[in-house]
């Protein structure tokens, strides 16, 4: 598939020669570097085609797919908020909607959001997930659980679904049930990699440590952004006595999500082991920014440079 993502930017250039007003043109150059993971110029295209063409509601909605996939929530937010302007009834951009307002903390919001998407599409699965995943973060097990199983009754081949029965799970204690579903949501997807992490971190929790690294690297393989997953094999690789590969794991996850306080502590407490007095109050210092309530930073920090800001 990339292969052919590739030839197309090539036509799509070509045909820019000829034809550099062609909004059409650049509204499928900036999908297709989307499917390249191009991000950035994704966003370019999109936002030629909006200064041609005015507010679009598939476009804009892609302009957010696109900025979501560059972690700018903000930006994610604003160009969905403008689609649903145009298109309120469009539940599977609701549902992005949503899913940035939760990254962005506004979770009233976002559960209220992904509730009228379920409303907007009964029967879509994809929002019954979203939902769950929404009910299941504010600890609302049970809700979660029956959004998860509906989703499962309307699209009992959707992976998603599995996924999140198995963190309800796994909040109960219950890891064979866990894992059950995991490799469920693997059966009917084998590249799904929320799937093969979620099944490394249980694989980690029964205190299986090889093969929750190999778990978690598969994660990472097929799909690089997954912080959470840099972040638990930096744990996997510590307990096997892997300190390197631990410090390459955490600094990993700091690189994905340089908001993840916790991979920069657990990088401070790796480089003060190791006696890199300079790199750990950076990684301190990195962890207190992200989250200046974390306590454990704010203490570590202190404790290795009381004069420290």
């Amino acid at each position: 598939q990339q292969g052919r993502v590739k030839e197309a930017l090539r036509a799509y250039k070509k045909a820019l020669n000829d034809d550099p007003d062609s909004a059409d043109i650049h509204r499928k150059m900036g999908r297709a570097h989307f499917d390249d993971g191009e991000y950035d110029k994704a966003v370019s295209e999109l936002k030629k085609v909006l200064d041609m063409e005015g507010d679009d509601p598939k476009t804009l909605a892609m302009l957010g797919r696109s900025y979501a996939a560059k972690r700018d929530w903000g930006k994610s937010m604003e160009a969905y908020e403008r689609a649903l302007e145009m298109d309120e009834e469009d539940a599977r951009i609701r549902v992005e909607f949503a899913n940035a307002l939760l990254k962005l903390n506004y979770s009233k919001r976002a559960v209220k959001e992904m509730k009228l998407a379920t409303e907007l599409a009964p029967n879509k699965a994809e929002a019954w997930v979203g939902l769950g995943t929404m009910n299941f973060r504010q600890g609302k097990l049970a809700d979660a659980e029956a959004n998860f199983n509906k989703a499962v009754e309307l699209a009992p081949d959707y992976p998603d679904s599995y996924v999140g029965l198995a963190q309800i799970y796994g909040a109960r204690k219950d890891s064979a049930s866990q894992i059950k579903n995991l490799k469920k949501a693997l059966a009917i997807d084998s590249k799904n990699a929320e799937a093969h992490m979620e099944l490394g971190l249980a694989l980690y929790t029964e205190k299986k440590g090889r093969d929750a690294i190999k778990r978690l690297q598969r994660a990472l393989d097929l799909d690089p952004d997954l912080a959470k997953a840099a972040y638990y094999l930096g744990f996997a690789y510590f307990n096997q006595r892997q300190e390197g590969n631990a410090l390459e794991a955490f600094e990993q996850a700091a690189s994905i999500d340089p908001d993840y306080a916790e991979a920069h502590y657990q990088l401070g407490q790796i480089y003060e082991k190791q006696g890199k007095k300079d790199q750990a109050i950076a990684a301190y210092q990195a962890a207190v920014k992200a989250k200046s309530d974390y306590t454990d930073a704010v203490l570590a920090l202190k404790k290795i440079a009381p004069d420290a800001s």
